[in-house]
């Protein structure tokens, strides 16, 4: 028997999904039945559009590199994770859990935007919307990971 490489490039559903953006679609859902790709999908998108790091190294060489969009998109974008599969030390109701979340995403945004002006008493929504505007962009994406 011998041993073959296999690569399946998922990056052609960035394509889909920017063109989404472009349509001002505000929530975008990736569904999966368990156990089939819905984290690396995500992880795919955040290393794609999150501007904290350079991944062209990683894309270039993929099919998305061929896109259009695939310059005017690349590391563009500051993102939100939330990761809701692991629950915090000292965490003993969903509002405890839930409050947590908030206001590290409230400190996150003060911090990210100082220029802004963001107050801690503001809801999160109202501090996202804000945000967009302070944003290079003018978008944020909201990334959501449950178990």
């Amino acid at each position: 028997m011998s041993e073959t490489t296999y690569f399946v490039n998922k990056t052609c559903i960035l394509n889909d999904i920017l063109g989404c953006m472009e349509e001002e679609t505000q929530y975008i859902c990736i569904t999966r039945p368990r156990r089939f790709g819905k984290t690396i999908m995500a992880n795919m998108l955040g290393a794609f559009l999150g501007k904290r790091w350079n991944s062209s190294l990683i894309f270039d060489h993929l099919k998305i590199a061929e896109s259009e969009k695939y310059q005017k998109y690349l590391n563009q974008y500051d993102l939100i994770y939330i990761d809701f599969s692991r629950l915090p030390e000292n965490c003993t109701s969903y509002q405890q859990y839930i409050s947590q979340i908030i206001t590290g995403l409230k400190n996150d945004l003060i911090d990210a935007y100082p220029d802004y002006k963001l107050k801690s008493e503001t809801a999160v929504w109202d501090k996202l919307e804000g945000s967009d505007r302070a944003s290079s962009k003018g978008y944020i994406v909201r990334w959501v990971e449950a178990p």
